[in-house]
Parts: C-alpha cells; sequence; structure tokens
C-alpha cells in the first residue's frame, strides 16, 4: 500500500516524485499478481490517478483531515492567509508525536510504504520516506516548534520503519549519524516525471508557454518560494549581472509561499523586478513547456533530499547551473556547471559563463542526455518492489 495522502501543488516535487513511482509500479507489474494500493485523500487525488491505471494497481481514498480542509479554506481569504502560520505554530507546539495508529490499517495491507514525512506509526510493516534532514542542517529556517517537531516525527518515524528510503548517499549518511543502522536504510534514487510523457509539438509548446507571457529568452528555477531554495542571492545574482551589462531573466514556477514578498520586494530594492517572474504552481505538461524553452536551468538551493529538477532539466537536455552541494552533484555528476550557494558572486559568475557562452551551453546539453539516461522510473520501481518483499519476507502485524 502507498500512501499518496497530498493535496497537489502544495508538496513541492514529492507530488511529482510520488506521480513518476506509481507510474513506474504500474509499469512493471510482476507475475506474482502483486497488487499495489495507492491511497489518497477523498476529492483530492485527481493529481495520481492517470499514473495508477496500470495492471495490479487500485486508487482507494480515505476523508481528508479536518484541519486540512480548514486550512483550505481559509488560504481562500486574506484574513484565513493572515492567521494561518499563527494557527500553525499552535499546531506544532501541541504536536507531540505522529499518529499512533493509520487509517490504512483498514485495508490490512502487507506493507505500507509512506512516501513523504508525514508517517503515522502502524502495527504492521511499513517503508518510511523522511526526504531529508533539513532542520539539522539549516535550524534558522524553521521556527522552534516546527524544528521540534520534524525532529521527534522523522525519529519515531524511522524508528518504527523496517526500513527507511532516502534517495542519495548525503542523506543516509544524516541518518547514520542520527543512529539509524545502515541495514535498514536503502539508497534509491528517482527519475524524470517528464520521462513518461512524449516530447510536446514544438507548435504546442509555445502555445503553452504564451499563456505565462514568458520572456523570449530566460533560464529556469523551478521551485516552491521555501528560504532554503535561495532566491534571495539569485535575485543578489541578476543585480551583478545586471551591473556587468548582461540581464537575464529567470522564471520560477512553483507554489508561491509566503515569503515570495521578500524575495519580490528584494528584487525591487536590487532593480531586477523585471527579470523575475513567478507564475506560480503549473501543471506537468505546462512545466515541461517551460523547460523545452529555457535557455539553461539555474538552481541555487542550499539543501535538497534528491533534486528532481536536476533530473528533469537533464531529461531535456537542458544545460544546468547549480549548488555544488553533495546531492546535486551526486545527481548531475558532470553535467552541470556548480557554484557556491552562499556566494551571489559564485553564482553570477557560473550563471553568466553559460548564458553567454553557446559552446559551453551546448557540451552540457550533451552531457545531460547522457546522465539523463542512467535514471529511469522502471528501475526506481523495481527497486521499491524488491523493498516491498523484503519487508514483507521479515515482517508482519503484531
Amino acid at each position: 500500500m502507498l500512501d499518496a495522502r497530498l493535496e497537489s501543488g502544495r508538496a513541492g516535487g514529492l507530488e511529482q516524485a510520488i506521480q513518476g513511482l506509481v507510474a513506474g509500479l504500474s509499469q512493471t507489474r510482476e507475475v506474482d499478481g502483486d497488487e499495489i494500493v495507492v491511497v489518497g485523500w477523498t476529492g483530492l487525488d485527481s493529481w495520481i490517478e492517470p499514473s495508477a491505471r496500470g495492471p495490479g494497481m487500485r486508487v482507494e481514498h480515505v476523508p481528508g483531515p479536518v484541519a486540512g480542509r480548514a486550512a483550505r479554506l481559509l488560504r481562500g481569504n486574506a484574513v484565513g492567509r493572515a492567521v494561518l502560520p499563527s494557527l500553525a505554530t499552535m499546531r506544532a507546539r501541541a504536536d507531540h508525536g505522529p499518529p499512533n495508529g493509520s487509517p490504512l490499517e483498514a485495508f490490512e495491507p502487507d506493507v505500507i510504504h509512506f512516501a513523504h514525512q508525514r508517517g503515522e506509526i502502524t502495527r504492521y510493516p511499513s517503508v518510511y520516506e523522511p526526504w531529508d534532514l533539513q532542520h539539522l542542517h539549516f535550524p534558522e529556517h524553521f521556527s522552534s516548534a516546527e524544528y521540534s517537531r520534524r525532529d521527534r516525527w522523522y525519529r519515531a518515524l524511522c524508528d518504527d520503519a523496517a526500513m527507511v528510503v532516502v534517495h542519495c548517499d548525503a542523506v543516509r549518511r544524516d541518518l547514520t549519524r542520527w543512529g539509524i543502522a545502515d541495514e535498514r536504510i536503502a539508497v534509491v534514487p528517482m527519475a524524470s516525471v517528464l520521462s513518461l510523457r512524449p516530447a510536446l509539438d514544438p507548435d504546442e509548446a509555445g502555445r503553452r508557454r504564451e499563456r505565462f507571457a514568458l520572456p523570449p529568452r530566460y533560464a529556469l528555477f523551478p521551485a516552491q518560494s521555501w528560504p532554503h531554495k535561495n532566491h534571495l542571492r539569485l535575485v543578489r545574482a541578476l543585480k551583478l549581472l545586471r551591473g556587468r551589462g548582461v540581464g537575464i531573466d529567470v522564471v520560477c514556477p512553483g507554489a508561491t509561499r509566503s515569503n515570495v514578498a521578500t524575495i519580490r520586494a528584494a528584487a525591487v530594492e536590487a532593480g531586477v523586478a523585471d527579470l523575475v517572474h513567478f507564475p506560480g504552481h503549473v501543471p506537468t505538461d505546462d512545466l515541461r513547456a517551460m523547460y523545452e524553452g529555457a535557455a539553461l536551468m539555474v538552481f541555487p538551493s542550499l539543501h535538497e533530499g534528491f533534486g528532481l529538477p536536476i533530473i528533469e532539466a537533464l531529461d531535456v537536455g537542458l544545460p544546468v547551473v547549480c549548488s555544488r552541494i553533495g546531492p546535486l552533484v551526486e545527481v548531475a555528476a558532470g553535467a552541470a556547471r556548480y557554484f557556491d550557494p552562499m556566494s551571489s558572486e559564485s553564482i553570477a559568475d557560473a550563471l553568466v559563463s553559460v548564458w553567454s557562452d553557446d559552446d559551453a551551453a551546448e557540451r552540457l546539453a550533451r552531457f545531460a542526455r547522457k546522465r539523463a539516461a542512467q535514471f529511469s522510473w522502471a528501475a526506481t520501481a523495481r527497486a521499491y518492489r524488491s523493498l516491498y518483499k523484503r519487508v514483507v519476507n521479515v515482517g508482519s502485524p503484531v
């Protein structure tokens, strides 16, 4: 059983990762006839259903949490959006740990796969994915209440799981330092959700881009506006480049969090507001059109659990300029130009070195296609199927 209880557009790359995994599992059904049940929230799972149409797959629904429905109503008006941060802080203070028991137990699964950080303590064997331990590396990005909640939840769910899955060695090392036994950790790379869809007709891709009024030439930075995505240093890099006479438009698709106002204000102060574009959350086909129309992808993130946008860029042969941090170096290998994400000067130098050099961009594009060929959802799905069988063979309900 795979837990896909997410709201589309609110979970960043997790949504794409689960879509890809479910599609891979649909395409790699094994001869033993095992069924995989994908569970989503009632009325909020349309994003996962198209990926779960293969043989041996079934989608079930459970009611969404009352708190989640209330939050969606609050987000619909200005007053509600103003009080949401306070409500989140109050919830975190009262939140002593993950629920003991899960509505998924009603399906009597052989194994429950919690494919995102929010899981539950269950009497059934489980596979849990913490994705990353960002709070240990950048505690300043979290309130004390949220830091405490993450620490309690992630530790408890890792301890309860039969297996803990991460997607790069950097996070595996974090978990071993945290005391999780190495034999209980599996490293499973992801792939690009763009690979699940055919390339767009050039005219159709152009029409999709026109709907967003994109500039004729741009760098793409697909990320929600969380602090660790490092938009502010990228804004300062654009200011440095404008001072050198180089103006680079950057398109930033992704759900806009509350701190997007801070980013916009910084862009105004830096004199580059005209260069930073926030189209918001976009559907996968529109996102693919944005990738295919970009000159390059820039990704200045400070911390990642894997780096799905890097894989997506490689998949369409897009030159990549990104942070020199462990997960991104693991994913891109030699198919990217790296910079120090703590230095706006380093970001600016790397960005312009590809933006202004067609030969450099073409070399990176060639490397990108070769590197992308080493990842596939079929391989990812086979690794998960093997994990599920391993867990079932060693664990059972108590």
